[in-house]
């Protein structure tokens, strides 16, 4: 069954944007979630959805000024041109490494060839001697 609390009744669990001093053991916590009648988890969640929905605000502002630097700044952002190269010989070996790991096979592939354009020694004395006769 289900245990619910109305918002406003809620206190914060969690200690989080707390100060150091107003902190809680777990046993105090769990002591006062008891005394209230409140579920301890649901509380948890409610603090953690509450607090990610304040952090929304700062989340959108620093996205905007994030964006606006790199459209004043947009060579800003790129690496130098050394590690630039470094950057793409590294990811090309790795590429070329787990290419190979996952084909189990470190030679390169056979060309195929297709079973009706191969002749072997056998067909050709074959249509030798047939046409012989």
């Amino acid at each position: 069954m289900w245990r619910r609390t109305a918002h406003l009744a809620r206190t914060p669990v969690s200690a989080f944007l707390h100060e150091p001093s107003q902190r809680k053991t777990f046993e105090e916590t769990l002591a006062q979630c008891s005394a209230n009648g409140t579920d301890m988890a649901s509380s948890l969640t409610s603090d953690f959805a509450s607090l990610q929905s304040k952090l929304l605000k700062y989340r959108i502002v620093r996205l905007r000024d994030e964006l606006q630097y790199v459209r004043h700044n947009p060579l800003a952002s790129l690496p130098s041109p050394g590690d630039l190269l470094k950057h793409t010989v590294l990811l090309t070996l790795v590429f070329l490494l787990f290419r190979n790991l996952g084909r189990l096979s470190f030679r390169p592939l056979e060309p195929v060839t297709d079973p009706a354009d191969a002749t072997t020694t056998e067909t050709t004395e074959m249509n030798t001697t047939a046409g012989n006769n």
